[in-house]
C-alpha cells in the first residue's frame, strides 16, 4: 500500500473472496521512512466489503491509495488488477478498452474478462478515498451488460454516490469496449484470462506519473528506487515534459506511464544480409523503441502508417521519404527514429520535417549533392539544407528549387555538382540536370539534357545508372526493352564542353537491370526463360601501337575440344545466341570459318584450333555496326553580348561536308534526302575489311569530302563502321550558302 515492499497474501492461502482480503488487512499498521529520513506510519482503522463481495472499502488514518493488488487462480498468479496511482492520473467520463480475445473465439467456459473502474470521493477531512468496483464476464457482450448496470454506493461518511454507466457499448466488429460515465472515474485494470492463462488487453490514452514537479532543481535530493516524476517545464503544452526516475543513485531520464512504443519490425525496411557460407538472407530489422518521454514530448515519426517510398543516407543519418514527410534518423544511430532525449533537443537528434508549399508534394526520392539533399516529387524539386553547414533539428530547412515534372518510377542520380533526372513528354523521355555550382534566388540552374534530340528515347524512362569517371548516364526505357540509352559528355572546369545521346543494341533480350562496378557496366537481360548476366568494358580504351584491339561484342576466348575423327574443333561459348558469331585466329590475322553451330550454342570450326586456345589468341565475339546520324545543320550567329544564337531563317544549302579522322582503318558515310537514293562513300580499304590480317591493318589519317547539295533541313547524313576496327572521327565541317530572309543588326 503505497510502499516499496507491499503486502502481499500467503501464496498457501488462495484469496477467493474480498471478505477474506478485508478481513486479513484490518487493523494493520505500517511503518516508513521517507526519502528524507522523515518516519511515518499508516493504519488501516476499518475495512468493508459491499453485499455483492465486489467492492472493497479502505479506511486508514492517514490519506493513502491502492497501489497494488493481485489474485491467485489455481496456484496461478493473474495480472495486476490495480495499478494504484498510475491509473487515476487520467480520470475521464469516458474510457475504452480493446480486448485481444473477441467474442466468439473460445468456450465461454474457458474465457474471463475482468474490468475494474475507480471513482475518487473527498472526504470532510480533506482527505481523498477512493472506491473501485470490478466487473467481470465469460464474453464481453455480457461484461458490457454487467457494466451498464452501474456503479453506486456509499463512502466511509456514508454519502452516497451513483455512477450511472448505461450508456456503455460493445463493437463487435472492433472489439472496443467503450465505457461512458455521467461523471469521471479511472481504469484501475484489465484483466483477460484464456484457457486460465492471463492475457494482456489494451487500455484507452492514458498519462500515468507518481507525482509532477515543473523543474528539474524540485526534485529532492534522493526518492524511492523505481519511482518516476514528471517533470512540466514551464510551457503549458507538453512539448518540453519529460520523467525522471530515481536508481537508488542518482535521477535519470526515462519513459513516462503508458508511454511505451516501438516500430513494427515486419513493416520497417529489410535487412539483406551476407552470411559466412555466402548465402543471403532477407530479414527484418530490429529498431530501436521510444526510451524517454511521452507520446507529446517525444512523438511518433511522421512515415509511421504512411508508405514508405525512398530510402537514404545523408550526413551520417539514415532517412526516409514517406507520404510528405522527410525523417532523419539519429546521427550515426541509423535503427533510432525517436529522440534520445527531452531534456534538451540535442543537435543529433532526430530530424522530422514535412514540405508545406500550397499544394500536396509527397517526395518520391531524396538525392544527396555534396552538402545538400535535393527532393523530387512529381511536381517540383526541393532543397533540404542548413544554413551552418550541418543538419540538425533546429536548423533543417526546405526550400523549393524547381518545379519541373518529375517521373516517379526512376531514382535520380548524382555526378560531381550535378543532379540527373528525368521525365516523360509526348512519348517520349526528357532528361534534365541540376547544376549546384550557382544558384539565383535559391533556384539551381537547370538544362534540358536531351533538348538537341527530344525524340530520340522513346517511351518513359525505368532506370538510370550514372558514372562520374567515365562520364556517361545510362537510361533503360520502358518502350524499347532490348536498348540501353547513353549520354556522354566532357567538362572543361564547370564548362560542359561537349555531350552526345548514343543508342547500344546490345542483342541480349530484355535488360531488366543494369549496374556500374569499377571500369564495367553489368547487364541482367532476359532470353525467354533464361537470365544472362552481360559485362561491358566502358572504359575509353587505346589502341597499343603495333596492336590491334577488336571491336567485338561478347568477345570471349572459348574452351576447345579438337575431334580426330572429324578433324573439328568445338568452341565453347558462355552464351547460346550465336546468329553473325565470328571466330578470329589472331595468330595469322583471319576469321575461321564456322562449319555448324549447335543448340546449346556450342560452335564447330574445321582443324586443330586447341593451342591457339590455349594461348589466348583465338577469339569469338559479334560484330555491331557504329551509326552516327549527325543533327540537323544549322548556321550560326553572334549573340550580343556574348555567345552564338542559331539562325533558322531563311534557306540553307549545304554543298558538301569534310569529315577529319585519324587512326582510322575504315568507315563509310551515307547520305539521302527525298527524292533521292542513298549515296554511299567510303574511307579506308576499299576491299573490305574481311581480307585484312589483323596486327597488319593499315590506319590511316585525313579527310573525307562527301557531297550533300541539298537543304540542310532535307539532308540525312549517316556515318558507320561495321567492322571490328577502329574509326576515330575528329571533326565534321560543312559548306554551303545561307539565303536569309532578314538581316539582324
Amino acid at each position: 500500500i503505497g510502499s516499496s515492499n507491499p503486502f502481499s497474501v500467503d501464496a498457501n492461502l488462495p484469496v477467493s473472496y474480498n471478505d477474506i482480503v478485508a478481513t486479513r488487512t484490518n487493523g494493520m499498521t505500517f511503518n516508513f521512512t521517507d526519502s528524507d529520513g522523515v518516519a511515518f506510519s499508516i493504519q488501516i482503522t476499518s475495512t468493508s466489503v459491499s453485499t455483492d463481495g465486489s467492492v472493497i472499502t479502505f479506511v486508514t488514518d492517514t490519506p493513502c491509495y491502492v497501489a497494488n493488488a493481485t489474485e491467485t487462480l489455481d496456484g496461478t498468479l493473474t495480472a495486476a488488477e490495480i495499478i494504484g496511482q498510475d491509473a487515476r492520473a487520467n480520470p475521464d467520463t469516458t474510457q475504452a478498452v480493446r480486448f485481444v480475445i473477441p467474442d466468439g473465439t473460445g468456450s465461454t467456459a474457458t474465457m474471463y474478462y475482468k474490468v475494474t473502474i475507480g471513482i475518487e470521493r473527498v472526504l470532510s477531512s480533506g482527505a481523498i478515498e477512493i472506491i473501485y468496483k470490478s466487473f467481470s464476464a465469460n464474453s464481453i457482450s455480457s461484461l458490457a451488460t454487467g457494466i451498464q448496470g452501474g456503479f453506486s454506493g456509499a463512502d466511509s461518511e456514508g454519502n452516497t454516490f451513483n455512477l450511472v454507466l448505461s450508456a456503455s457499448s460493445y463493437d463487435a466488429v472492433t472489439n472496443n469496449l467503450s465505457i461512458v460515465a455521467d461523471a469521471p472515474f479511472f481504469l484501475e485494470s484489465i484483466v483477460e484470462l484464456a484457457d486460465g492463462a492471463p492475457v494482456a488487453a489494451s487500455d484507452g490514452d492514458q498519462q500515468f506519473s507518481y507525482r509532477k514537479v515543473v523543474d528539474y532543481d524540485d526534485l529532492p535530493d534522493r526518492g524511492k528506487i523505481g519511482e518516476i516524476v514528471h517533470i512540466t517545464g514551464q510551457n503549458d503544452t507538453g512539448e518540453d515534459d519529460y520523467y525522471v526516475e530515481w536508481t537508488g543513485e542518482r535521477w535519470e531520464e526515462t519513459l513516462g506511464y503508458g508511454a511505451s512504443e516501438s516500430l513494427d519490425p515486419t513493416l520497417m525496411p529489410q535487412v539483406l544480409i551476407r552470411n559466412s557460407n555466402g548465402t543471403w538472407e532477407l530479414k527484418p530489422h530490429s529498431w530501436s523503441s521510444r526510451l524517454v518521454g511521452d507520446a507529446e514530448s517525444n512523438e511518433t515519426p511522421s512515415f509511421v502508417t504512411k508508405k514508405i517510398n525512398d530510402m537514404f543516407l545523408f550526413q551520417g543519418r539514415l532517412g526516409i521519404c514517406a507520404g510528405e514527410s522527410i525523417v532523419l534518423s539519429e546521427v550515426d544511430f541509423f535503427e533510432q527514429f525517436y529522440r534520445s532525449t527531452c531534456v534538451q533537443l540535442e543537435d543529433d537528434n532526430r530530424i522530422d520535417v514535412e514540405l508545406n508549399f500550397g499544394r500536396v508534394e509527397k517526395p518520391h526520392a531524396a538525392l544527396a549533392v555534396q552538402d545538400n539533399l535535393l527532393l523530387f516529387s512529381d511536381k517540383g524539386q526541393f532543397r533540404l539544407y542548413s544554413g551552418a553547414g550541418v543538419l540538425t533539428p533546429k536548423t533543417a530547412t526546405v526550400i523549393q528549387i524547381g518545379d519541373y515534372v518529375t517521373s516517379s518510377s526512376v531514382r535520380p542520380h548524382a555526378i560531381g555538382k550535378s543532379a540527373f533526372f528525368t521525365a516523360e513528354l509526348g512519348g517520349y523521355t526528357v532528361a534534365r540536370e541540376f547544376f549546384l555550382g550557382a544558384a539565383t534566388d535559391d533556384r539551381l540552374l537547370s538544362s534540358e539534357l536531351t533538348i538537341q534530340c527530344p525524340q530520340y528515347v522513346t517511351g518513359n524512362a525505368r532506370y538510370i545508372q550514372t558514372s562520374r569517371d567515365h562520364k556517361a548516364i545510362f537510361v533503360l526505357s520502358r518502350d524499347d526493352p532490348e536498348a540501353i540509352y547513353v549520354y556522354k559528355f566532357e567538362y572543361d572546369g564547370e564548362q560542359k564542353i561537349q555531350s552526345a545521346w548514343c543508342k547500344w543494341d546490345l542483342g541480349v533480350g530484355s535488360i531488366e537491370s543494369i549496374g556500374l562496378y569499377q571500369n564495367y557496366l553489368y547487364v541482367i537481360s532476359s532470353l525467354g526463360s533464361e537470365r544472362e548476366l552481360t559485362r561491358i568494358d566502358i572504359r575509353d580504351q587505346q589502341d597499343i601501337p603495333g596492336t590491334e584491339l577488336l571491336r567485338l561484342d561478347m568477345q570471349v576466348i572459348p574452351t576447345a575440344t579438337y575431334d580426330a575423327a572429324t578433324d573439328e574443333t568445338r568452341l565453347l561459348i558462355p552464351f547460346d545466341q550465336t546468329a553473325g558469331v565470328e571466330v578470329w585466329d589472331l595468330t595469322n590475322g583471319h576469321t575461321i570459318p564456322v562449319e555448324r553451330t549447335a543448340s546449346n550454342g556450342d560452335l564447330y570450326v574445321v582443324g586443330d584450333y586447341t593451342s591457339q586456345v590455349t594461348g589466348g589468341t583465338l577469339v569469338v565475339g559479334k560484330p555491331y555496326t557504329m551509326d552516327v546520324k549527325l543533327s540537323t545543320i544549322y548556321r550560326r550567329g553572334q549573340k550580343k553580348p556574348e555567345g552564338e544564337i542559331v539562325l533558322t531563317d531563311g534557306r540553307l544549302t549545304v554543298n558538301y561536308i569534310n569529315i577529319a579522322y585519324t587512326d582510322t582503318v575504315a568507315f563509310t558515310v551515307e547520305t539521302s534526302s527525298r527524292g533521292r537514293a542513298t549515296k554511299t562513300y567510303n574511307a579506308g580499304p576499299k576491299q573490305g575489311y574481311v581480307d585484312v590480317k589483323y596486327g597488319e591493318v593499315p590506319k590511316t589519317s585525313g579527310h573525307l569530302r562527301v557531297p550533300i547539295m541539298t537543304r540542310n533541313d532535307n539532308a540525312e547524313i549517316r556515318i558507320k563502321n561495321d567492322t571490328p576496327f577502329a574509326s576515330n572521327i575528329l571533326h565534321v565541317d560543312w559548306f554551303g550558302k545561307h539565303n536569309p530572309r532578314a538581316r539582324r543588326i
